[in-house]
């Protein structure tokens, strides 16, 4: 009775596997059916290799963990930095500097994020999955609202509605992030993912800079003043771009490390974190170089003040910087040529210059509602007076006076109202009694110091690229300030056993060891 009872557990248990395992490659199948009449109107090879190779991986991933929705999460966190659009209706769509195209464009990542976002819609509609709304939820709202408003004095609506389409689309990212990252397992999966891709940018940067590799991917390379006249853009898109999205992820990586890290991240962290400069420094982005400095030294100095380190830490975290800086040197030459061309007279600095006043231009005639979103560049020789529209057709390099611009100070203020949430919810996620959501908190804060920094002298976060990361980020920083504050909640209820007073952590700077933390390592 027992063996037959065993076995009729055992059929149940594998047999649901089964099935679950054979829905998962018929809707493979499916999509792969679909994706090929999709890549036929696109008529490129590139891409049809691109994205049958990312059906593949999701097929792969969903009938290894049978959970379509992680896969899905990591197969857009990917698939973000790939930067691979087509026109599915085959009509050429042209490209906009400023922000979103105005036509039906697809990217690589919008494959699984539109299904991931069909799951996401069903199990919040059928009461699976809870619905919750944040502050950042009500904030990023009125920043979509706010851009709906700013219409009003927009030329060309078909741009505004490209902008706001992908907006809300990612919004919907970081709603279905959030949702979805439930344990300290899903992080580590997202985490790695993005950490992955950061190290598949260095390495194309690599090839890019030694052998002028393109691939035919859309990436492409800049001449410039630096070593052998190469700046790398990797599948980004731009350089400086580039040298921003690697920034960020670096300092989340350091901060990951700084704070210890156990498992797969355990190896992967300090790559990515060392490999991470290559792609910072061949960007040649003095920008993406201020800005990498300035977020490491958040991040370790809130590792420090939240006691979420250790001295053997430390050292090991010193000798990856050791090892980096040993990498650096033969770009030395290069890097004090780069630096040495910003002077006030550089032409760099001077078409920044005129880009801003026209942005002020702007503002001062539409300070309320701008001149609607996603149209600086389509209406930028109407509020030229100096000429640059001519010959520098391009929106203004800081990201702050361009949203200005476009939607008016309350967009603005509404931008920042966003950036300064996020902010707080990573800087009270870096208190959480669990170090592996702290060190999470730690990082998202570095990385959004990152993107303000470098958006301060360019518009990264006009980019698909940029804003996918960005999103993907804000998803992430709400999913860890729930679940560190749970932490906080469930080491609240085991205090009074804790151990006694006598035994507390002693010293002004008291870094702590694995073993000191109730929470323990990752």
């Amino acid at each position: 009775m027992r063996a037959s009872l065993s076995d009729m557990v055992w059929r149940a248990r594998y047999g649901g596997r089964l099935g679950q395992i054979t829905a998962a490659m018929g809707l493979g199948l499916a999509l792969g059916l679909l994706t090929r009449k999709v890549i036929s109107w696109a008529g490129s090879s590139n891409y049809r290799l691109a994205i049958v190779a990312c059906l593949i991986l999701f097929i792969v991933g969903v009938v290894v963990s049978v959970d379509a929705r992680k896969v899905l999460l990591v197969c857009v966190a990917l698939t973000i930095p790939v930067n691979l659009s087509f026109a599915p209706l085959g009509q050429p769509v042209l490209v906009n500097p400023g922000g979103a195209a105005a036509g039906f464009v697809l990217y690589l990542y919008d494959l699984p994020l539109l299904l991931l976002l069909v799951i996401w819609l069903f199990d919040t509609l059928s009461g699976k999955e809870p619905f919750f709304v944040t502050p950042v939820d009500l904030v990023a709202l009125l920043v979509i609202a706010w851009s709906v408003l700013s219409m009003y004095n927009a030329p060309d609506l078909g741009l505004s509605a490209a902008e706001l389409l992908r907006m809300f689309k990612l919004y919907l990212l970081a709603r279905a992030a959030m949702t979805y990252i439930k344990s300290r397992a899903m992080m580590r999966w997202v985490l790695a993912a993005l950490f992955v891709g950061l190290m598949g940018q260095s390495l194309l940067a690599l090839l890019q800079y030694t052998r002028g590799a393109r691939f035919g991917l859309g990436d492409f390379t800049v001449g410039d003043t630096s070593v052998n006249g190469v700046r790398v853009s990797g599948t980004i898109g731009w350089p400086n771009t580039l040298g921003a999205y690697a920034a960020a992820l670096t300092v989340l990586a350091f901060s990951v490390w700084v704070c210890g890290a156990s498992g797969v991240l355990s190896l992967l962290v300090p790559i990515a974190f060392v490999t991470g400069l290559a792609p910072v420094i061949l960007s040649f982005s003095r920008g993406a170089w201020f800005s990498l400095v300035i977020g490491l030294g958040v991040c370790f100095g809130l590792a420090v003040y939240a006691r979420k380190t250790s001295f053997r830490r430390l050292v090991a975290v010193g000798a990856g910087l050791v090892v980096a800086l040993i990498l650096v040197l033969p770009f030395q030459g290069a890097i004090v040529q780069r630096l040495s061309t910003l002077t006030a007279s550089a032409s760099q600095v001077v078409d920044r210059l005129y880009l801003d006043q026209v942005a002020l231009n702007m503002i001062r005639q539409h300070p309320l509602l701008g001149i609607g979103i996603n149209n600086f560049v389509a209406v930028m020789p109407r509020y030229d007076t100096t000429g640059v529209s001519l010959y520098f057709l391009q929106p203004v390099h800081n990201w702050f006076l361009f949203v200005a611009a476009e939607t008016g100070l309350p967009g603005l203020a509404l931008r920042l109202l966003l950036i300064g949430l996020l902010l707080g919810a990573g800087l009270h996620t870096a208190r959480s009694a669990d170090r592996f959501w702290a060190a999470c908190g730690i990082g998202l804060v570095g990385a959004f110091v990152v993107l303000s920094c470098t958006n301060l002298v360019d518009v990264h976060l006009s980019t698909d690229v940029m804003q996918g990361l960005f999103w993907l980020l804000v998803g992430l920083t709400l999913a860890a300030n729930r679940l560190g504050v749970g932490a906080n909640a469930r080491e609240a209820v085991v205090a009074p056993h804790a151990a006694p007073a006598g035994q507390a952590r002693q010293g002004s700077l008291a870094f702590t060891r694995a073993h000191d933390d109730p929470a323990g390592p990752f």
